[in-house]
């Protein structure tokens, strides 16, 4: 049979699927559509259309749940299941134990689930969420605002400024300055260096940049009346990046290996908690302490 193959990139962290047709074709809604490269994937999931009693599932677990997702792991394989709010299965992702290959299971009597995004919200995020913390990565709750090849990501929970903070920092820098104003990738290449790169979960903002920058400074937003800086120390640091981070709670290996990821983080990156006032000083206070401690 023949097949048609995407690969979707979200910081380097490349998923192929491969489609069984030639004449498969999904809507790819902004935006989407920059996260797909010409490259193979580092993980390969074969994506079919069954009806529900055809869909295979893990010992003693059930297809139909009222959780809009849910997370399995079974003999060391993970199986993320989404499902509309009534417990009618969406879609089913297995994947195998060495993050190489797997298979998304599209529930055929789904109206166009055949022309919707296989990796649609929240299975895709659900995936890289899970996946990132094995390839030496994170995904934070945060900005990343660039100057001069540089990331500075900016993180805080709903309501903190990010994308307060992403406006005004493109309003002086440029639109171009901003890669995401929402979710954050930041991964640890093999020479030590971090980068920081946009993902397709944007904010209110619309920033969304499929492109990484080396990340020089974390800082932690907070909304005030006056800018202000304060260091924060690395165990501070630590705790706050999982507390920022999407990790899945239900899987223990993960939550674990991510709290690697951010000590290794939180020790080779300088954290600080910026203080902000809503105003055109605040982008240029957060450029000139960032610069005096590069």
């Amino acid at each position: 049979m023949s097949t048609s193959q995407q690969t979707f990139s979200v910081g380097e962290l490349r998923v192929t699927l491969a489609c069984p047709s030639t004449n498969w074709s999904f809507v790819k809604e902004d935006p989407t559509p920059r996260f797909f490269v010409d490259s193979d994937g580092d993980l390969q999931l074969k994506v079919t259309a069954e009806s529900e009693k055809n869909i295979p599932l893990p010992a003693g677990v059930s297809l139909r749940a009222p959780n809009p997702w849910r997370i399995v792991r079974s003999a060391g394989d993970i199986w993320l299941f989404t499902n509309r709010h009534e417990g009618t299965p969406v879609r089913v992702l297995h994947v195998n134990s060495e993050w190489k290959t797997g298979t998304v299971y599209l529930n055929r009597a789904v109206p166009r689930i055949e022309t919707a995004f296989p990796l649609e919200p929240p299975l895709g995020e659900l995936l890289f969420n899970h996946w990132a913390p094995w390839k030496d990565a994170l995904i934070l709750h945060a900005a990343t605002l660039v100057q001069d090849g540089r990331a500075i990501v900016a993180i805080g929970h709903s309501g903190a400024g990010k994308s307060t903070v992403s406006r005004l920092w493109s309003e002086r820098f440029g639109p171009n300055t901003v890669l995401t104003d929402e979710r954050t990738l930041i991964r640890r290449e093999s020479n030590g260096r971090w980068l920081a790169y946009g993902t397709p979960w944007q904010g209110s903002g619309a920033f969304s940049s499929p492109i990484g920058a080396s990340l020089v400074h974390l800082v932690l937003l907070e909304k005030c009346p006056r800018n202000e800086w304060k260091t924060q120390s690395r165990t501070v640091a630590t705790s706050n990046l999982l507390a920022h981070a999407f990790v899945p709670p239900v899987d223990r290996l993960t939550v674990e290996q991510s709290g690697e990821v951010a000590a290794r983080m939180a020790s080779d990156i300088p954290w600080t908690q910026f203080s902000f006032s809503i105003g055109p000083e605040a982008p240029e206070f957060l450029s000139r302490q960032v610069n005096e401690r590069a």
